[in-house]
C-alpha cells in the first residue's frame, strides 16, 4: 500500500471559514452557547476548530484586524488606531484604504 501525497502547490477542494468576533471573550460566549442562545455558533464549535487567540499590542480593533489580514505586527504595517497623526499638517486624519 502506497501513501498518496499532495503536491505542495496543488489546488485543493478544502475550504476554510474564519469567524472573528471582535470584542467577545470565551467567558461571555460560552454561557450564551450553553444556554442555547447561539445555536449556529454552537454547531460551528462542535464541528470545527476553535480557540482563544492572543491579540496584538495594543489589543484594539484596527491594529488586530490589520495584523490578522496582513500577517505582520502593528510596528510593521503602521495601523495602530482608526486615526493617525499627520506630521505634515499637524492634524489627526483617518486611516483609509488608499
Amino acid at each position: 500500500m502506497t501513501a498518496t501525497r499532495e503536491k505542495p502547490n496543488a489546488p485543493s477542494n478544502r475550504r476554510v471559514l474564519i469567524i472573528g468576533l471582535d470584542g467577545v471573550t470565551w467567558n461571555v460566549l460560552t454561557p450564551l452557547v450553553n444556554e442555547g442562545r447561539l445555536p449556529n455558533i454552537k454547531r460551528a464549535i462542535e464541528n470545527g476548530a476553535w480557540g482563544a487567540l492572543q491579540s496584538t499590542t495594543p489589543p484594539i480593533t484596527p491594529a488586530a484586524w490589520t495584523t490578522f489580514l496582513t500577517g505582520v505586527q502593528p510596528g510593521k504595517h503602521g495601523i495602530i488606531d482608526f486615526e493617525r497623526y499627520d506630521t505634515a499638517t499637524n492634524k489627526l486624519t483617518f486611516n483609509s484604504t488608499r
